[in-house]
């Protein structure tokens, strides 16, 4: 079996959804912040696990707030740049490549805990993707990280999904939002 496919496979199994406590297609709380952390770390480690991202990744994926701290990132990315969606699983690769360079320090699962995140009262420097983020609720569950160090803030919001016989979780989107930076 290949290494994507085992952390597929083991990510699969941590999603596990008692019935009656989500739909078909969303996670409970527990298995998408298990998703999130895992499709974070995947893609910080090295380029070679970017692999088990990609596969974790469901299409379209839709990303917002980027940042690239260094002007080696800002200038291989700027094609990817801050937000976007990618089409189709051709594109999610160069996707997620810039944006384990474009999202720290959240692209690590050191970050706490995952709790659940509401669109209706989303911090506020989330608050813009209200609406987006309300839609994908529907069939996702929502997961909010929080990270603060001397002098900055960051947010991101991972939306997981699984298939039918939750034995996989994807992730199709990620949005994040920084202060001080």
């Amino acid at each position: 079996m290949s290494r994507a496919l085992t952390v597929a496979a083991i990510v699969g199994a941590i999603v596990g959804v008692r019935a009656g406590t989500a739909r078909a297609d969303r996670p409970g709380l527990g298995g998408a912040g298990m998703a999130a952390a895992a499709w974070m770390n995947a893609a910080y480690k090295t380029p070679q696990a970017l692999d088990d991202a990609v596969t974790m990744t469901a299409v379209p994926f839709w990303y917002e707030g980027a940042i690239y701290l260094d002007k080696g990132s800002a200038k291989a990315c700027a094609k990817v740049g801050a937000h976007g969606t990618a089409a189709d699983a051709a594109a999610v690769r160069p996707v997620l490549d810039c944006l384990r360079h474009g999202t720290q320090p959240l692209l690590d699962s050191t970050v706490g805990d995952w709790t659940e995140a509401d669109p209706a009262a989303l911090p506020a420097p989330l608050a813009k993707y209200k609406a987006k983020l309300a839609e994908l609720a529907k069939t996702n569950t929502l997961v909010l990280a929080h990270a603060k160090g001397k002098g900055t803030e960051d947010w991101a919001v991972i939306a997981v999904s699984t298939n039918e016989t939750h034995d996989a979780a994807f992730v199709s989107a990620y949005v994040a939002a920084h202060r001080g930076r």
